[in-house]
């Protein structure tokens, strides 16, 4: 929660979407990114100033199933348009508890699937699209990467910024940082309970539970004083023993939410620093790929 702000557990489902609203003053936006909306897909494009075919990172805002929207991320993502050096489609995936899952999961896998279809006509290159989350926005990037691989997308990499991965997850650092700061194991459950809406528990909701072979590269980024970083590092884990090509990165000092509060918080930079280097190492490498296949046609 943001200091002064009651906890998250604690308070209505209209003040917690007000108060992740609010995260919008402690980003730091995009100087030149002239956002353009899709009209009727719940999506928003940012395409940096530069010569394309552009690498494309598809992006999934967080706020625990039932807040955050594209408006929320409208700074950062323009932001990260620029750091990155790619287009970037924000996805306004529904909410819990009005949606509960697999409202979520049905959005962010089409979203995924118009990138691949219509991309080009704003200069990006459908076969360098990565994906990107944010808490539970992570989950859904997660989710949708396993989703792709199975209808067969290719995706250049996966990068999930402190991660919920698991409903039942029991961590060291659940139980450590279970008072926060900010995001507190109670206000977690409570996030669970409204999403699931009493559903199953299987892949599409806990993705460290499907089978991991063949999925895109990741990334995962944990911070320190986080219950769910343990959760996030596991999952890593999991990938790499899977054969899945993984970097850990996890950032000391800093709090969940911190990717959002970077003009607050400037060592939660790091967090960019690290994912813009991951991800035109990615989309880099495909162009050699690509053009090695090309001289040997």
């Amino acid at each position: 929660m943001l200091s002064g702000a009651p906890p998250m557990e604690d308070i209505s489902i209209e003040d917690m979407r007000a108060q992740v609203q609010m995260q919008t003053a402690f980003q730091i936006p995009g100087r030149t990114v002239t956002p353009h909306d899709v009209a009727g897909k719940g999506l928003r494009v940012y395409r940096p100033d530069l010569e394309g075919p552009l690498p494309v990172v598809v992006f999934y805002h967080g706020g625990g199933f039932v807040a955050g929207s594209i408006d929320a991320v409208d700074p950062l993502c323009g932001h990260l348009a620029e750091e990155l050096g790619s287009i970037v489609v924000s996805v306004d995936y529904r909410l819990a508890p009005e949606h509960p899952y697999p409202a979520a999961v049905n959005d962010s896998i089409d979203a995924v699937r118009w990138t691949v279809e219509s991309i080009g006509d704003f200069g990006g290159d459908p076969r360098r699209i990565s994906l990107m989350g944010e808490s539970a926005g992570a989950h859904m990037a997660a989710v949708t990467a396993l989703g792709a691989r199975d209808e067969g997308i290719d995706l250049v990499a996966q990068v999930l910024v402190y991660p919920p991965i698991d409903p039942e997850a029991a961590t060291a650092s659940l139980v450590e940082f279970a008072h926060g700061p900010f995001l507190t194991a109670a206000a977690g459950e409570r996030f669970w309970d409204l999403y699931l809406a009493g559903a199953d528990i299987a892949w599409a909701n806990s993705p460290n539970r499907a089978s991991l072979a063949g999925v895109a590269p990741a990334m995962v980024v944990t911070v320190e004083l986080d219950v769910l970083r343990d959760e996030g590092e596991d999952y890593a884990r999991l990938l790499a023993d899977a054969g899945v090509e993984v970097e850990c990165h996890r950032v000391e000092g800093v709090f969940h939410g911190a990717l959002s509060m970077q003009a607050m918080i400037p060592k939660a930079r790091e967090i960019t620093d690290v994912v813009s280097g991951f991800l035109r190492d990615r989309a880099n490498s495909v162009v050699v790929e690509q053009e090695l296949v090309a001289t040997e046609v």
